[in-house]
């Protein structure tokens, strides 16, 4: 599958190293889930950057929580950019406003 940029949420399922939004398309996040899946083991993790690295969201499957997770931002984080260089599994929704 490949990343759906066109909606709100963003859906990531293809992590890289590069930039998904590049820091010229500035964005304001509402919240971010990740959803590991059926599949989701201890270990697994999600890791959501700036493009610039500064990390806004990262959270790693622990012993008997094999689920993923949510945050979410009142106030909408504004971000310059968007890169997911870690994704074990699942999806990682991203709402904008």
């Amino acid at each position: 599958m490949a990343n759906d940029l066109s909606n709100n949420p963003l859906i990531i399922d293809t992590p890289g190293a590069g930039d998904v939004l590049a820091a010229s398309a500035p964005i304001t996040v509402q919240s971010i889930r990740w959803d590991p899946g059926a599949a989701g083991a201890q270990g697994d993790q999600c890791i959501v950057t700036d493009s610039a690295g500064r990390q806004v969201f990262a959270y790693t499957i622990r012993t008997g929580t094999l689920v993923g997770d949510w945050q979410e931002y009142p106030q909408g984080l504004r971000m310059k950019g968007l890169k997911v260089p870690t994704l074990a599994r699942g999806k990682a929704y991203i709402y904008t406003a």
